[in-house]
This record gives structure tokens, C-alpha cells and sequence, in this order.
């Protein structure tokens, strides 16, 4: 299954907090309440069919299929604007089905909301797109996408078609009046079985790759944090600056004299170090001089260790999103902006990057 981090690379709607929040304000949870997924929670093959409305791309169809193959709903769907294009060519909708279609996208998340179950794992081909359509957001999704792969890039990716017919033997998407969503969600589905029948590795270029890159290479086995970047911008005779309170700087100090010769030389030589490390009193104090930085030195970087809980997570978010602001407004243009949200061994991180640009 994707990860929260995966979801989000892949631009899966999931509900957000702070300024991000409204970005999907008009999106339902599929459950109200969901619980662990296990080896006995049911998977559901999802397909989607989109029409050109005055409003954008809206849905026009939606079919689920069950692990038995079942259909489990299947349904046409009326958007409330005014269609400009069927797309009938790919989804075989056209104007005289929907004349008398009464279901509308509310009647539809009525009916998928009482329809899965709370650990249900959706599964579908590039899944965002119909969750998209939907407006709706699902914590487990299997994307076989992602799952398999030609290229041995992730970001090159099969087409469902393509899978279909060199793993499954089926030739979908073969007619003239469209896509069938039934027929793309049961051969989703048919993937996923199949993969799972199999190993990690089957079907799937990116894993294979990886794993004969170990066979072939020694991995260090010595864990080094914040050293490989610091060692490559003393290499390219860059500058470096490390802020923040006493809880954090007594940390890069040591992960910095463990580095390599080349770097241990530069940080005991009499001129200014390449590395510079600075710790302050306070959270505002390392912002503060975060902003300051960005145009003294080639890679600046603040470290904060934040107490989170339940009872002031909303309101440290938004302080959050209001450091992040002052930051991004410091920044020369071309600059690339980092945000990290470091996990623990039962929680995801979370990273975001943009570029600023002048243009």
C-alpha cells in the first residue's frame, strides 16, 4: 500500500491542516472511522470515467469490483454543469446515457461511504485520478501504477493496457465505444492478486534493479546522519551554516568531527569554517536566524525538536505555517526551499521542496 508520503507525492487528496487545509474542503472521507487494515481486509478494484464540464473534468461513472471479480456497484453519474465534452472516445459516455441519469456525485459518496468497509484497501490504475473524480479521500490504496514498472524509473509509468496484456493475457480497452471501468477495475484488481501470489520484486523494474544493485555493492553498515551533504558542499568549497537551540547543535557537532578527513581538516583549520554551526535560546531565534543566512551561505539549515500532541497540534501547526512564510519571503530567487517533517519507526515524515523562481 502507498504510504501517507507516497499518497501525497502522488498528489492523492488527503486531508491537510493549517493553510493547506481548504485545498480539498469540498472532499468526503470514504468512513467516518477506519481501522487497521490486515491480511484479511478486503481489496476493491476502482475505475473511474471523467467528462469536459464548464467547471473542469467531473465525474461520469464509477465501478467497483470485488476480489471475487463481482460487480459491486456500478453506476452512471449526472455532473450539475454543463458538459462541453463526453471524451467519449475514452470513456464511452455520451449524452443520450445520461439523459435520464438521476445520481448525482453527493448520491454517489452516499453510496461508496455505506458500501466499504472500515479497513477496505482500494485498488485502481494511477487511483488518484479517480479519487479526484470522486472527491474523495481513502488512507489504503494499492496503485499498480506504482506497483509495477518497465522502465526502472518510478516516474515513467505502464499503461494499464500495457500491464494487462503482458502479465494477465488480456487485451482491454480494445473497442470502439470507450473504456469499460468495470473492465479496468477487474484488471487492476487481477494485477494486484497476481503480484501478491508472487514477490515484491515481480513485475516491477525499479525493485529488480535495487536489488542487484546489493548484490554488487558493499552497503555501509555505520549510520551517519547529516554527513554525505556537508562533505559534498566542503568538496565544492561551499558554505554551510547549522542552526539551532542546545538540544539539537550538541548533535551535528559530534555527526560532523565523525565525517571524513576532508572535513574534520576543514573544521580544525584557523579560517572560517565551511560548516558553521550556531546554536540559539529559542525556536523564534533560530528562524530569525535562518532568514538571515539564506543569502550568507550556499546551504543554510534549521533543525527544531517540537513538542506536538493532541492538545496543541492545530495551533503549532498554523505557528508552522507562519515560519515557513517568513522563510520563503527571505529567499533570493532560484532558491530551493526544503521543509522536513522527520518520522519515527511507527509514524511517516513528511518532505516538501519548491524552487522560488523570479519568473
Amino acid at each position: 500500500m502507498l504510504s501517507a508520503w507516497q499518497l501525497i507525492e502522488e498528489s492523492y487528496p488527503v486531508p491537510l491542516k493549517g493553510k493547506l487545509k481548504s485545498a480539498y474542503s469540498d472532499y468526503v472521507m470514504t468512513k467516518d472511522e477506519y481501522i487497521p487494515v490486515t491480511d484479511k481486509s478486503p481489496m476493491f478494484g476502482l475505475d473511474c470515467e471523467m467528462c469536459i464540464t464548464n467547471a473542469g473534468s467531473e465525474l461520469t461513472r464509477v465501478s467497483l469490483v470485488d476480489e471475487n471479480h463481482k460487480t459491486v456497484y456500478d453506476t452512471l453519474v449526472k455532473p450539475y454543469n454543463d458538459i462541453t465534452d463526453y471524451l467519449t472516445k475514452f470513456s464511452g459516455i455520451t449524452k443520450t446515457l445520461l439523459n435520464n441519469v438521476t445520481k448525482r456525485l453527493e448520491d454517489v459518496h452516499k453510496d461508496i461511504r455505506e458500501l466499504l468497509p472500515p479497513d477496505a484497501i482500494l485498488v485502481g490504475q494511477s487511483l488518484n485520478l479517480d479519487l479526484h473524480a470522486l472527491k474523495m479521500m481513502h488512507p489504503y490504496v494499492i496503485d499498480t501504477s506504482m506497483i509495477y514498472n518497465f522502465a526502472g524509473e518510478r516516474n515513467r509509468k505502464p499503461k494499464l493496457k500495457v500491464l494487462a496484456k503482458e502479465f494477465l493475457q488480456l487485451d482491454i480497452q480494445s473497442g470502439k465505444k470507450g473504456h469499460c471501468p468495470v473492465e479496468d477495475s477487474l484488471a487492476a484488481l487481477k494485477l494486484v492478486q497476481l503480484k501478491l501470489s508472487k514477490n515484491i520484486e515481480f513485475g516491477d523494474a525499479v525493485h529488480t534493479n535495487r536489488e542487484k544493485y546489493k548484490e554488487n555493492v558493499k552497503l555501509a553498515t555505520t549510520k551517519e546522519y547529516a554527513l554525505s551533504i556537508f562533505n559534498h558542499m566542503i568538496e565544492q568549497k561551499k558554505t554551510s551554516l547549522v542552526v539551532g537551540c542546545d538540544d539539537i547543535t550538541g548533535d551535528y557537532h559530534t555527526y560532523l568531527t565523525q565525517a571524513k578527513e576532508s572535513l574534520s581538516s576543514q573544521l580544525k583549520k584557523v579560517k572560517p569554517k565551511k560548516v558553521k554551526l550556531k546554536t540559539v535560546d529559542g525556536v523564534d531565534e533560530v528562524i530569525s536566524s535562518l532568514r538571515e543566512a539564506v543569502t550568507e551561505y550556499n546551504f543554510s539549515m534549521a533543525h527544531l525538536k517540537l513538542d506536538i500532541n493532541n492538545d496543541n497540534e492545530d495551533k503549532q501547526m498554523e505557528v508552522i505555517d507562519e515560519w515557513i512564510e517568513i522563510i520563503w519571503n527571505s529567499l533570493p530567487p532560484s532558491a530551493l526551499y526544503a521543509v522536513v517533517f522527520g518520522g519515527t519507526t511507527s509514524d511517516n515524515g513528511l518532505a516538501m521542496i519548491k524552487i522560488k523562481s523570479n519568473l
